[in-house]
């Protein structure tokens, strides 16, 4: 695969899905998986490329329910993710394979930050 082959990302709401593409959506949680954690910063990679040259392909963020929107990228692309919010524990995926016809749902799991004595959360 070419380098340049992962970065046609297409959004759901540009165009129709293309033949040889596989969906994308990250879905980022709290608290073990039960609570959805919206404003999230996802920014996608292209795990083929050198740390130096590498630049986020996409920049998402979650939305109410905790996920992104659906983005389609060319089958068999690698990819890789980080996921930050102010007051969790950056998170990072690498080698996420992207397959034909397959919406790739991607859980992140964030831990919260320690908080200060009398702090509470937002």
């Amino acid at each position: 695969m070419e380098n340049s082959q992962i970065l046609k990302i297409f959004k759901n709401s540009e165009i129709a899905k293309p033949e040889n593409t596989g969906a994308f959506v990250v879905f980022v949680l709290g608290a073990g998986g039960a609570v959805p954690i919206s404003g999230a910063t996802v920014k996608v990679y292209d795990s083929d490329k050198n740390l130096s040259e590498r630049e986020p392909i996409i920049i998402l963020k979650s939305g109410e329910d905790g996920k992104t929107e659906k983005i389609y990228l060319l089958e068999n692309s690698k990819i890789e993710i980080e996921a930050e919010h102010e007051n969790y524990y950056l998170f990072k995926n690498k080698n996420i394979l992207i397959y034909k016809n397959i919406t790739c749902i991607q859980p992140v799991y964030l831990l919260p930050l320690p908080m200060e004595c009398g702090e509470a959360l937002d």
